[in-house]
């Protein structure tokens, strides 16, 4: 995933680097490769976490209707 993100980058960001770009290969630019990871990596936590969270509310609220509707009777 790394490699697609980085090739993107190559072909649409730093146009006045494109040269030196194509001069080194993509797996030895390792400041980019590594900004796309912490970048993925960031990206795929708030995703789970966001997963996470959506399921808990459902969980809870189903856990605890049944309470809330014997409590109000």
């Amino acid at each position: 995933m790394t490699l697609k993100v980085l090739k993107s980058v190559e072909t649409r960001t730093f146009l006045s680097l494109h040269d030196h770009i194509y001069d080194d290969e993509p797996v030895e630019n390792h400041l980019i490769k590594a900004v796309i990871f912490q970048y993925l990596k960031i990206r795929m936590h708030h995703a789970v976490a966001c997963y996470n969270e959506s399921k808990q509310r459902e969980n809870i609220r189903s856990r605890f209707t049944e309470f809330i509707l014997f409590k109000h009777q």
